[in-house]
């Protein structure tokens, strides 16, 4: 049954509606209202998913969504800032059926945080996929593209504490930056051997997914310790733009989810997929470009192919296409400069289409594999 907790301050009436929600901690929420806005205090485990919902009419049937998030810590805070003085608002926290803890698998170089979200359904099926984004802070399309993979890997995450079903009882391991310094701080795509290559490289000018089981960074060495303790069933390591996955034995079976995905017919999809150069110019070809392609080739010692040699874990590296989807056939990125950063960032339309194919692939391969 519900429990309905009334508040009323200055004209603003603020409830919380907390569904008892079977096999899983309960979570406690609290209203204050300070200067006019809801303030949300969510008390309950560490890890458990809270969506937060409102609606100004306890007469209604439909509850809007505000937000989706695992706590970080027993007592929680959020705020409602759109909630005004005028007229009356009910909160509800929805308790999902799905847990996230952060982890933090090492620091990097330079002292940043590796860090991996643990997500699984309160049933799991003993499955492990390790989703690893961003070993590049530069690929080669745009300066710091790889923000650009982060970006889909945070909406990865989200998407399953939104929709724990697609987890189809698998549990997910998501790194959603592997080479922070390079992100956040690098400078160049230079690769190694060239003096001051930062950015592509960690700080000391090597690169995470090179020579990987020579532990040339604190990177790769922290990378390695996590797929042992981790021991994931399969492992997928994202990356851009090459228009294909990469990946030989048992990983072609990943990999192949994302020719499916990305080769099928679904709305807004491009005329033609683009292949990134080193110099950031785009081959729009049929041998590079054109459809996604199924490499099934590997360069030696790569993380993916060490995973599968050393470790034999079915290991696939997938390399989105050129995120030039409005500029089919041109050289033009689909970007935009942020003026508070100063940084360009991939459009929200072609974002969407990243993230849809990688859901739909992650879709079909848990269900299927």
């Amino acid at each position: 049954m519900n429990r309905l907790l009334p508040l009323l301050l200055a004209a603003l009436a603020v409830s919380a509606l907390v569904p008892r929600v079977e096999a899983q901690s309960s979570v406690r929420l609290n209203v204050q209202v300070p200067a006019g806005y809801a303030r949300l205090s969510l008390t309950g485990a560490v890890g458990s998913v809270c969506t937060i919902q409102s609606r100004t009419d306890l007469a209604q049937t439909n509850w809007l969504t505000l937000t989706t998030f695992a706590l970080t810590n027993t007592l929680q805070w959020w705020s409602d800032t759109n909630a005004t003085a005028a007229g009356a608002r009910w909160y509800r926290a929805l308790v999902q059926p799905v847990t996230c803890l952060k982890y933090s698998y090492g620091t990097s170089f330079m002292g940043q945080d590796l860090a991996s979200y643990k997500i699984a359904p309160l049933t799991t099926n003993g499955r492990k996929a390790l989703l690893n984004y961003e070993v590049h802070g530069f690929e080669d399309a745009w300066y710091r593209d790889g923000y650009g993979l982060t970006a889909i890997a945070n909406r990865i995450k989200t998407y399953y504490l939104t929709n724990p079903a697609a987890l189809k009882g698998w549990t997910v391991y998501l790194n959603p930056s592997a080479n922070p310094d390079g992100e956040v701080y690098g400078v160049n795509n230079a690769r190694v051997g060239t003096a001051g290559a930062f950015g592509r490289c960690t700080k000391n000018g090597t690169d995470i997914n090179r020579s990987f089981s020579a532990n040339l960074n604190i990177e790769q060495l922290k990378l390695a310790t996590l797929v042992t303790n981790v021991a994931p069933t399969i492992i997928l390591d994202f990356h851009g733009w090459c228009d294909c996955y990469y990946a030989v034995n048992y990983g072609t079976n990943v990999g192949k989810y994302f020719v499916d995905s990305f080769n099928a017919s679904y709305p807004g999809k491009p005329s033609s997929y683009g292949y990134v150069n080193a110099n950031g110019s785009i081959d729009w070809g049929t041998t590079l470009g054109t459809t996604f392609h199924a490499n099934k080739t590997m360069t030696a010692d790569m993380f993916a192919e060490w995973a599968n040699r050393v470790k034999n874990i079915p290991a696939a590296i997938i390399e989105y296409p050129a995120p030039a989807f409005k500029h089919v056939g041109g050289i033009q990125y689909d970007i935009t400069l942020d003026p508070g950063t100063g940084l360009y960032f991939m459009d929200t339309d072609t974002l969407e289409i990243m993230i849809g194919r990688t859901e739909v692939a992650l879709d079909n391969l848990f269900g299927n594999y």
